[in-house]
């Protein structure tokens, strides 16, 4: 008789197996190489969803193809953006349950691979679940490529604009996308800080798009003028000029002369240690420069802030090989001084002086 119920129980076992295996072709491992749970699917795909879709539900069906009660864990999403519902935690030989997936799509972009972890009451891994979606961006990525917040709902790529070296003499563009975030259209106006700096930019911003704005540094044929020029650029929302400005960078020089023979600059160290005198309460601090190039290295200018006091002149000039050791001091305990030479590749320098123990 009791082999008899034992064989009974064995084909039941093995049509329930069966079953399975027709409509849960994922089966899963517990220790021991005993079959627990089985999943219909492990994976799946949301497709293309916009970030403003709002939370995404899947619902992953399993059965417990074991001869025993499973117990289980709270699922173990691999992201925040992630959350699992697990029901029951509890399941008889034979009885199905789901882990009810929940995916924010909010703040995210491109193709997204997230995971769900499965694990018994005795911590054994069971599954990994898997959720895909390619994310689209919504009309307020926007703020995300227009990072600077200039005002009044305009935003542009970049808050600093580069030019480099500009030559007197010549003229260079460059361009700045502003972005208009707001839900109504906007009367654009810009102006800079300096004559010799212009913006051209259109008249009008629709809402949430973007414009390009045009600066055009027109330099002077001034030779004998040089400097590290910081210049603004303001921007005006329907004649009201907004809270922040974008700033223009341009290192302005001389046209140098071609020369067959063209020195070359070299400084060290590469920022100089101040120390402090006890009885001037100064900081102090050198840094040496070289010409290794093949011709004469000529000071052309050399600024600084009216508290400092540098030893180095303009009109000096360095021979091949020839060292210059410049001494700086002030009451602060860091600032820098810009040197401007016949150097071809390198006319401008910043030399740094610092408190490092500060």
């Amino acid at each position: 008789m009791a082999i008899v119920l034992y064989l009974h129980r064995m084909v039941k076992l093995v049509k329930l197996f069966v079953a399975t295996a027709l409509l849960f072709p994922m089966v899963l491992h517990g220790q021991e190489g005993f079959f627990l749970i089985s999943f219909n699917s492990e994976e799946h795909d949301f497709g293309v969803v916009s970030e403003t879709d709002g939370r995404l539900y899947h619902s992953f069906e399993f059965i417990n193809c074991s001869d025993a009660v499973v117990e289980l864990l709270e699922p173990v999403p691999s992201c925040s953006c992630v959350t699992a519902k697990l029901s029951p935690k509890s399941l008889k030989p034979g009885q199905r349950g789901s882990v009810d997936v929940i995916f924010d799509p909010s703040g995210a972009s491109s193709l997204v691979y997230r995971t769900v972890d499965i694990y018994s009451k005795d911590g054994t891994h069971l599954s990994t679940l898997s959720i895909t979606a390619d994310v689209k961006s919504s009309d307020n990525s926007l703020a995300r490529k227009f990072p600077i917040v200039l005002g009044n709902e305009l935003r542009a790529d970049v808050g600093t604009v580069h030019f480099g070296y500009s030559y007197w003499g010549e003229t260079l563009k460059k361009i700045v996308e502003v972005a208009n975030l707001g839900k109504e259209r906007v009367r654009l106006s810009a102006e800079s800080s300096s004559s010799s700096l212009s913006v051209v930019c259109p008249e009008y911003i629709e809402p949430e798009s973007s414009v390009s704005i045009t600066l055009i540094s027109s330099i002077p044929d001034t030779p004998d003028v040089y400097q590290m020029r910081n210049d603004h650029v303001y921007l005006y929302v329907d004649g009201r000029k907004v809270g922040h400005y974008i700033s223009v960078e341009r290192i302005l020089l001389g046209r140098l002369k071609n020369a067959s023979f063209s020195p070359s600059m070299l400084t060290y160290p590469s920022v100089a240690h101040l120390k402090k005198s006890f009885l001037s309460k100064s900081y102090s601090g050198a840094i040496e420069i070289s010409n290794t190039g093949k011709g004469d290295l000529v000071i052309l200018a050399v600024n600084h802030d009216n508290d400092v006091e540098c030893s180095l002149k303009a009109g000096t000039e360095l021979r091949t090989g020839e060292k210059c050791r410049v001494s700086a001091s002030s009451m602060r305990d860091s600032f820098k001084v810009e040197i401007f030479t016949n150097d071809p590749l390198r006319p401008y320098k910043e030399l740094i002086f610092n408190n490092y123990n500060h």
